[in-house]
């Protein structure tokens, strides 16, 4: 079972590190007591496995149980009043306040703002999430948008 604690060091490698096709929803401050947290939370899940389950689980599922620790602790070690910091952990691909956005029309233009919230979508009264986001654009103009968050 001692092949399985490497993960914790891979996981956090990849997830904790901006690369071309991933950027980190980790803010460096918090990643040292984040690991650590998440760390222990992982080991104790391995030490509870029975021999069963250690001779079954796979090392994809334990890497998708390590990020389930990792997220779920980011969102109690964050300040809970920093509301764009938790929609990065829990939209970790979708675009952040900062990204910069060429607009056909607009030209280049910063995010500014961005919320996420329900919207209905049809007469039976459906609900989907979408978020919007506030834009800023280089002649000091604004404008915002909308799109719906992916299942």
């Amino acid at each position: 079972m001692e092949e399985k604690y490497h993960l914790i060091e891979e996981g956090c490698k990849f997830l904790f590190n901006d690369d071309e096709h991933l950027r980190s929803p980790f803010p460096k401050e918090i990643q040292t007591e984040l690991k650590a947290k998440a760390s222990t939370l992982y080991m104790d899940y391995i030490k509870n496995l029975t021999n069963e389950d250690r001779k079954e689980i796979t090392d994809e599922e334990l890497v998708s149980v390590f990020e389930m620790f990792l997220f779920s602790s980011s969102l109690e070690i964050l300040d809970s009043e920093d509301k764009d910091q938790i929609l990065t952990i829990h939209y970790p691909f979708l675009p952040r306040t900062g990204d910069k956005v060429n607009d056909k029309e607009k030209g280049e233009s910063t995010i500014v703002n961005r919320e996420v919230y329900e919207k209905e979508i049809n007469d039976q009264k459906e609900k989907k999430l979408f978020m919007k986001v506030e834009l800023k654009t280089e002649e000091n103009g604004k404008w915002e948008t909308e799109f719906e968050i992916p299942a």
